[in-house]
């Protein structure tokens, strides 16, 4: 309790001898917000080039009816392809047919297989690396990720 009144006391201290600023001597809030401030008029050089750069930006920015006409659709009767990275292959090759007869011999499950990962022909037939891979389960059937 008599910390509080010392911490109080010295507070009130501080606050009276802080020399007292008058709100004429600094800006006030008001008029930094003022839409219409009384600033020092610009030099030639640099109003012209303002000007000049208010005016190509009026000029250059896009619309909405830019950004809506410049993708390409296609029709009914002429669809338009899908892009090549939205294609999904089909799990096939030498690899991947043989990890898949190693794990049904070896009656291993994996975890591609219970998640029914699209990527599971791209791990199988070696991908970009050229290294077949396949991620068994070692509970069996059970996985132990719960991510379903």
């Amino acid at each position: 309790m008599h910390g509080r009144r010392h911490l109080a006391a010295s507070l009130a201290r501080t606050l009276s001898q802080a020399p007292s600023r008058s709100i004429s001597s600094t800006p006030s809030l008001l008029q930094t917000l003022d839409p219409t401030p009384q600033s020092p008029p610009l030099a030639a050089p640099a109003a012209g080039r303002l000007a000049e750069m208010r005016r190509r930006l009026q000029a250059e920015t896009p619309s909405l009816g830019d950004f809506a006409y410049s993708v390409e659709v296609g029709t009914r009767k002429k669809p338009l392809p899908k892009p090549k990275w939205m294609k999904e292959t089909i799990p096939g090759g030498a690899k991947y047919a043989a990890i898949k007869a190693k794990l049904r011999e070896l009656k291993l499950h994996t975890v591609c297989e219970e998640a029914r990962c699209p990527n599971l022909g791209e791990c199988w037939s070696g991908g970009e690396t050229g290294t077949a891979t396949a991620t068994i389960m070692i509970l069996g059937d059970t996985c132990t990720r719960g991510c379903r």
